[in-house]
């Protein structure tokens, strides 16, 4: 009898390439997930530094030209999540906006990470809103 000799991998050595790959993405994954908090936040905070000296270089340029004012308004978008048609901070940014991630309501602006930022014009800041804690007696009253 001749014997052949066959070329390719047997099912189990398959087996083991999957499950080995599996191994991986079991532990690849939550590592990339946890990359992504971290990566959003530190997009929020460098929007949030280029909208404040957007502000600032706005007041500099009306010291210029006449008394110096901080803007009325970040930008004219409207009430809602900022968009190609609805840009937000197209007055304080100079490459006309944010377009996506960030919403709008009022002078109230929430990145995407969650952060809640007011804007006041009276004295030109851009400041993050903290929560506040439900007073304890508030919390005990029964309903």
């Amino acid at each position: 009898m001749i014997k052949e000799n066959k070329r390719g991998f047997t099912l189990i050595e398959l087996v083991m390439v999957i499950v080995i790959l599996g191994i991986l993405a079991a532990v690849a994954l939550p590592r990339y997930l946890d990359l992504q908090a971290p990566a959003k936040e530190a997009t929020e905070n460098s929007v949030v530094a280029a909208i404040r000296t957007g502000i600032s270089n706005y007041y500099a340029n009306k010291c210029v030209v006449s008394a110096g004012a901080y803007p009325a308004a970040l930008d004219s978008a409207a009430n809602g999540n900022c968009a190609a048609g609805n840009a937000c901070f197209d007055m304080v940014l100079s490459q006309g906006g944010i377009t996506s991630d960030w919403s709008k309501r009022g002078n109230t602006y929430t990145g995407p990470n969650g952060g809640v930022y007011v804007y006041s014009s009276s004295g030109g800041s851009f400041s993050k809103r903290e929560l506040t804690a439900i007073p304890a007696s508030i919390e005990a009253e029964p309903l």
